[in-house]
């Protein structure tokens, strides 16, 4: 019951201000700690802001629910292709998917997109690599 309140009053937030992302993105996740997937799918048809789409993908992660975070994460970046920590979360959502010739090509990226996370970039390429042949 507390949740429907949180519905009504996230609801009220995304009306007041339409223009502005946040609401609708908690309200994407108020739904998710409800399993009311319908509200999240509404959120989605409403609006594809990225941030809106980053937490709802990030909730799919959090969720357990990787496969339908990745299209949200690729459709991020058709419009912002330099967010860097969104290559990091392709990187690390193609892995949990053990799709890792596609997970060390984003990493890749997003050690091209930012330098300074080399030594990150080749340990988790590493790893794919390992994972890959079968090494634990």
């Amino acid at each position: 019951q507390e949740y429907e309140g949180a519905v009504t009053a996230a609801r009220k937030a995304v009306s007041l201000a339409p223009q502005l992302p946040e609401p609708r993105a908690a309200l994407a996740q108020i739904a998710f700690l409800m399993n009311r997937f319908d509200i999240v799918d509404e959120v989605l048809k409403e609006n594809r802001d990225p941030q809106v789409l980053l937490r709802i993908g990030d909730l799919y992660v959090r969720f357990s629910k990787p496969q339908f975070a990745l299209p949200l994460y690729q459709e991020i970046l058709q419009t912002k292709p330099r967010w860097t920590a969104i290559w990091s979360r392709v990187a690390d959502t193609f892995a949990s998917l053990q799709r890792y010739d596609e997970a060390i090509a984003a990493a890749r990226k997003y050690g091209e997109l930012d330098p300074s996370e080399q030594g990150k970039v080749e340990s988790f390429i590493a790893t794919m690599e390992n994972a890959k042949r079968g090494v634990k």
